[in-house]
């Protein structure tokens, strides 16, 4: 992947078949059109059905884990545990996964926003920067597009694995046991196509605030260290059960 912003040059006008396609092969003259003319809608369609689809397959997965999790839970008192089984349960019919297909829809659309923000704070504010708000949504939809070759290499794996935990990285080779461990959650985070996107985040960060990838790095990696963190804790205060 291109790592150098450099100057600018003039790009030619990109279709949104070939900024999708160029996000893997030449990812700088993508961000550079996006620049020009953002496009975020064809990406985050894609990465919409893209994630409709892999739902269909994870949701009875994820939720019959929840389910084991909370059985397996001494810590919560017996009747919660009950009314939390009920509720996992009754939900995890063909009845309740219109309702599931639709909370990816709208999730997806609200990290859409909410990451976006975050990005323009960082291009605007931090690398001096001029970013309007479609700029952020074409930077983040964009660097998720690395979630098309993950979801081909990992949703087999989860289906033939029956888990949702599955991670292209150090963490692969953990029992299940030690990927529970905070040793375990942080080599998780090591996960191939996660560091991808982060580094496609930076990239893009660099290219559309016309400055280096080392100072977009230098708001992108403590942002990742955060996220990390935070997820970590968000699991270990749930024991699991939020997802993380």
């Amino acid at each position: 992947m291109e790592m150098s912003t450099g100057q600018p040059t003039p790009q030619p006008s990109m279709s949104a078949m070939e900024r999708i396609l160029g996000t893997f092969t030449k990812p700088r003259a993508v961000f550079e059109a996006q620049r020009e003319r953002p496009n975020w809608i064809a990406p985050f369609l894609v990465l919409l059905i893209l994630s409709l689809v892999a739902a269909y397959f994870i949701f009875p997965i994820a939720t019959a884990e929840q389910i084991a999790r909370i059985e397996d839970n001494e810590n919560i008192p017996a009747e919660q545990k009950e009314r939390m089984l009920e509720q996992l349960e009754g939900g995890s019919g063909p009845s309740r996964l219109p309702l599931s297909l639709g909370g990816v829809v709208l999730g997806s659309f609200v990290v859409l926003l909410a990451v976006s923000a975050v990005l323009l704070f960082g291009a605007n504010f931090l690398l001096g920067g001029s970013l309007r708000f479609p700029h952020g949504m074409a930077l983040y939809a964009t660097a998720n597009l690395v979630e098309l070759p993950g979801v081909i290499v990992k949703l087999p794996l989860m289906i033939a694995k029956k888990t949702a935990a599955i991670t292209i990285g150090p963490a692969a080779f953990l029992s299940s046991e030690a990927a529970e461990s905070v040793g375990g959650l942080l080599l998780a985070r090591l996960d191939l196509f996660g560091l991808w996107r982060w580094a496609l985040l930076t990239l893009g960060l660099a290219v559309m605030a016309r400055t280096t990838v080392k100072r977009a790095a230098s708001f992108t990696v403590p942002l990742w260290l955060f996220w990390s963190f935070a997820a970590i804790v968000i699991h270990e205060m749930t024991q699991g059960l939020a997802g993380f």
